[in-house]
C-alpha cells in the first residue's frame, strides 16, 4: 500500500512463528522506490489518483466500493503496532450506523483516522462522511488520546478587548474537550487562562505549571 502525497509506503512483513504479517511503516522513500511498490502493491490516495489513472486503474461503479475520508490527529497511541479498525459504528442514540472506522498509526506523533461506508452504483451510500468521521472521533477520543482542535481567536473578529473574549472561550472551551487551540501565545491573557484552567480541571498535578509560572513572573519584576 502506498500514499503518494506523503511518499509512505506500508509493507506487509510475514511473521512466520506467529501466524501473522507485521505492518512496516516506512516514510520519505525515494520516487524509484515508490514506482516499484505501485507496480507491486495498490494505491490509497482516492479515486481520482493521478498515479492510478497512469497505472490504468478503472473505477468499477457496478461493484462494491468503499466511500470515506480521512484526517490526520494527534494521539497518544501514535506509535501502536497495529492498525486499529472498528467494524461496527453506532450513533448518539446507540442505533447501528452503516459505516466501519480505522486508526493508521504514523509514529509521527499523529494517527491517519477515517471513516467510510460501502456503496454501489444501484445503492448509493445514504451517509454524511463527515458527520460520520465526527462521531466515530468522539466515540474513541479517550481511548486513543485525541486531541480537539480549534480556532481560539475567531470568535471575537471585529470585537474590542480580543485577549479577553479569547481567554474566556478557551476556558470554556477547555472544559468541553478542547485540547489543541489554535492562538495567539504571545497573549499573557490568554496563556494564563489555560493554565488556570488546566489547573482547575485537574490536569496540572499539585499545581506544578501553575505556580511554577507564577514564580517565573515574580523573579522577573526588578526588585
Amino acid at each position: 500500500m502506498i500514499a503518494t502525497k506523503t511518499n509512505v509506503i506500508a509493507r506487509l512483513v510475514p511473521d512466520p512463528a506467529a501466524k501473522r504479517f507485521e505492518i512496516e511503516i516506512v516514510e520519505g522513500v525515494t520516487a524509484d522506490e515508490m514506482r516499484r511498490a505501485a507496480a507491486e502493491g495498490t494505491t490509497a490516495d482516492g479515486v481520482r489518483s493521478p498515479l492510478g489513472k497512469v497505472l490504468g486503474r478503472e473505477w468499477h461503479r457496478d461493484t462494491v466500493y468503499g466511500v470515506a475520508g480521512r484526517s490526520y490527529v494527534t494521539s497518544d497511541r501514535t506509535d501502536d503496532p497495529w492498525i486499529s479498525s472498528h467494524l461496527e459504528l453506532r450513533g448518539a442514540g446507540g442505533e447501528l450506523l452503516s459505516g466501519y472506522g480505522w486508526v493508521f498509526p504514523l509514529g509521527t506523533g499523529e494517527v491517519n483516522l477515517g471513516a467510510g461506508t460501502l456503496a454501489t452504483a444501484k445503492r448509493p451510500a445514504d451517509v454524511a462522511i463527515k458527520p460520520l468521521m465526527q462521531l466515530y472521533a468522539a466515540t474513541i477520543r479517550e481511548e486513543f488520546g485525541l486531541n480537539r482542535t480549534c480556532g481560539a481567536s475567531n470568535v471575537s473578529f471585529g470585537l474590542p478587548e480580543r485577549h479577553t473574549l479569547n481567554a474566556a472561550f478557551l476556558a470554556m472551551g477547555s472544559a468541553h474537550g478542547l485540547t489543541s487551540a489554535i492562538m495567539n501565545a504571545l497573549s499573557e491573557e490568554c496563556v494564563r487562562s489555560v493554565r488556570a484552567s488546566d489547573l482547575m480541571l485537574g490536569k496540572d498535578e499539585w499545581g506544578a505549571n501553575w505556580i511554577s509560572a507564577h514564580r517565573a513572573r515574580q523573579a522577573a519584576v526588578p526588585s
